[in-house]
């Protein structure tokens, strides 16, 4: 995948120079390498809920977002107050290219949310320096340590979990599609092989 990528912009580079006849030849058309995207590994439901009983009530809120939101870490990281609207039980979500969508909010995101002090505009900030958050690998890897699941575990491994769990649970591919802000169905079809395994 890394070579086909280099290979792309390399032909792009050579294109514009021969353009502009800075070079004498163009990338003559090559075929790009047999890539198969690898098939993410998912966390159960009840694997999810042990992790989210270990963490303290400011991370379990975040990761709620991650999952019952199916958000990527960058959008919740993110989120401002005046993004959430309680009244409607929805979340204005900035997502990739800074296209907006609307999450749905669960009740238990909902409350976990209300929940939090509010100390500036972002929802999740620093506890030390009150600015966006960098990383939120440690409190994930304290809560994997304490539930002794053996499994390699990622903030983004809960957006894929929700997203094969509402496939399983029949919730149309188009929904799942919108729901995770994906431009491309094929995008979306990746979970579908996860059920499959």
């Amino acid at each position: 995948r890394a070579i086909n990528l280099e290979l792309l912009c390399l032909s792009a580079l050579l294109k514009w120079a021969y353009e502009r006849g800075l070079c004498s030849e163009n990338l003559p058309r090559y075929k790009p390498l047999p890539y198969k995207r690898p098939i993410p590994e998912i966390l159960s439901k009840e694997e999810v809920t042990t992790i989210f009983n270990l963490m303290t009530p400011f991370y379990r809120a975040l990761y709620l977002c991650l999952y019952q939101g199916g958000m990527r870490t960058d959008e919740v990281l993110s989120l401002e107050w005046d993004r959430l609207d309680f009244g409607r039980g929805v979340i204005r979500v900035l997502g990739k290219g800074s296209k907006e969508r609307i999450t749905p909010m669960t009740e238990e995101v909902k409350e976990a949310l209300q929940n939090l002090e509010r100390k500036n505009r972002l929802l999740f900030p620093s506890p030390v320096t009150g600015n966006k958050l960098i990383s939120i690998k440690k409190p994930l890897r304290r809560a994997i340590e304490k539930s002794g699941i053996q499994k390699k575990i990622t903030p983004h491994k809960f957006r894929h979990s929700i997203a094969t769990h509402m496939l399983e649970a029949g919730v149309d591919i188009r929904i799942v599609q919108e729901f995770l802000g994906h431009s491309s169905i094929q995008t979306t079809q990746i979970y579908t092989h996860v059920m499959e395994k």
